[in-house]
């Protein structure tokens, strides 16, 4: 059975060769990074945690950008916090019916306890993307939790992180497991 896929794939290896010799290159580029792909997909989904000083780089730099998130904006600062955001729109939205905050409603949320936190930061694999869920107060032993929950979506581009997207929840935003890599689609 294998000789015959073996020389189906010899066929048509052949007749694209003499069609025209770009059509076939482009054949073998598109079939080599396919194999490139899904060779890096497996070592991915083998191992789906980011290796330890990588993660602890990247958790630090979204650390950073959270504490520059939570300053008062300074006189014409609007453009350095637009930065922050992987979108220029004032208000995250995606094709589905869900919305997400705005770059305003997200800087109040997070600026309004300075002791607000992480309650749960889960970096991808592959160190491209970050989700998190962000508590507005800390969770006090004993007492009924206070505050709300942000689920975020942070993207690395070009070496730096940015909210790709954020969403409030009343209660508890939903967890995220350990990944190896994601789209820009996001997660809550």
């Amino acid at each position: 059975m294998k000789i015959a896929y073996l020389s189906g794939g010899v066929v048509a290896l052949a007749l694209l060769a003499g069609s025209s010799p770009a059509a076939s290159q482009a054949w073998i580029g598109t079939m080599v990074g396919n194999i490139s792909a899904a060779q890096q997909e497996s070592e991915c989904q083998h191992r789906p945690f980011p290796p330890p000083g990588e993660a602890a780089k990247a958790t630090g730099a979204i650390n950073g950008l959270m504490t520059r998130l939570r300053q008062p904006p300074a006189e014409g600062d609007a453009k350095a916090i637009d930065k922050l955001f992987s979108s220029k729109t004032k208000g995250f939205k995606l094709a589905s019916t869900e919305a997400y905050l705005s770059q305003e409603d997200f800087r109040a949320l997070i600026s309004a306890n300075p002791s607000g936190d992480w309650a749960q930061l889960v970096i991808a694999a592959d160190l491209g993307t970050a989700r998190g869920v962000w508590r507005t107060a800390p969770l006090i032993e004993g007492e009924a939790p206070t505050g709300i929950e942000i689920g975020i979506d942070l993207v690395r581009s070009w070496g730096s992180w940015k909210i790709l997207h954020a969403q409030a929840y009343p209660a508890e935003a939903p967890r995220v497991e350990p990944y190896c890599h994601s789209s820009n689609t996001g997660s809550f």
